[in-house]
């Protein structure tokens, strides 16, 4: 029996093998704390740079796009946009709002004359209550300068009213009934295919992205996420549109159009507040890797796909 005892005890292990497991233990836990170390500061640089970017945007002076002016330059690009408010869109031309539509290359000529007869009207508008215009458009030049156009068609005063009016100079030229008709066909172009393409590249590339995490282990061991039930991606996708959606209607209220960088922004705080939240566990879930690769994600689906 004491034979049997002693071949169940540990093997002895001489000095160099308890030193050098010793070393080795030193060094996983090194490793660990620079990790920490690492996450800790990958997750307070995103969060400084969501707050500063929520900041400029909130506190800048926004400014109404001004007059274009009697101009030669030819007209180098033009946009569409719907606006909800009564009033202007402040800051329509800043890259960062992501409701405009191109105009077709073909249709620039006819926008182009519209703008020059606003410009040279001699009409101004000089009373206020107007409704939502029908539809805005944003006019680049060639030399640098922008036009902000309101087109109206509707029942002003019991009476109906057909006009484009220059914003900032409040000019306002009186469309025919073909001049009408064909801006209505401009903001009413659709594009069925482009729009289908975005979908299907907005799934490949959330596709890539969480193959990306479960190759490097981003979300944890591939074992527990094999082991997830599979409804609770499927509600997370559901929670996660739902949740863009609300964040676009604020954007629309308090900007009057989508601002891509404030709804981008907002869509990153909640993985922002889970890694602040596993700061102070000893094991993380979620690598600080996945932020970088969320926000790649996010870009898409704001500034391409919406």
């Amino acid at each position: 029996m004491d034979e049997q005892f002693k071949n169940l005890q540990a093997p002895k292990r001489t000095l160099e093998q308890q030193t050098q497991s010793y070393k080795h233990i030193k060094s996983k836990i090194k490793r660990r704390a620079r990790y920490q170390r690492l996450q800790v500061i990958g997750t307070g640089m995103a969060t400084v740079a969501l707050i500063f970017v929520l900041l400029t945007m909130l506190i800048n002076n926004s400014t109404i796009v001004p007059n274009h002016a009697a101009s030669s330059a030819p007209l180098e690009k033009a946009y569409y946009f719907t606006n909800l408010s009564t009033e202007p869109i402040e800051d329509i031309d800043k890259w960062y709002y992501t409701s405009k539509t191109k105009i077709a290359p073909q249709d620039l000529k006819f926008l182009a004359q519209i703008a020059d007869n606003t410009i040279q009207a001699t009409r101004v508008y000089e009373g206020d209550g107007l409704p939502p215009a029908s539809r805005d458009f944003l006019l680049f030049y060639d030399d640098g300068a922008k036009q902000y156009l309101q087109f109206w068609a509707t029942t002003i005063n019991q009476r109906q009213e057909q006009f484009v009016m220059d914003v900032a100079t409040k000019q306002v030229y009186e469309l025919t009934e073909a001049e009408s008709a064909q801006l209505q066909k401009l903001s009413r172009e659709l594009r069925i295919v482009s729009e289908i393409l975005k979908l299907v590249i907005f799934g490949l590339v959330v596709s890539a992205a969480l193959l990306v995490c479960l190759k490097f282990n981003l979300l944890g061991s591939t074992e527990k996420f094999n082991r997830t039930k599979k409804w609770k991606p499927f509600l997370l996708g559901i929670g996660f549109y739902v949740y863009a959606t609300i964040l676009q209607g604020v954007s629309l209220y308090y900007f009057g159009a989508e601002n891509g960088l404030f709804v981008a922004s907002l869509l990153l705080l909640p993985i922002l507040l889970y890694h602040w939240r596993q700061l102070g566990k000893s094991h993380y879930q979620v690598s600080t890797w996945v932020l970088p690769i969320v926000t790649l994600v996010a870009i898409y689906y704001v500034f391409v796909l919406i």
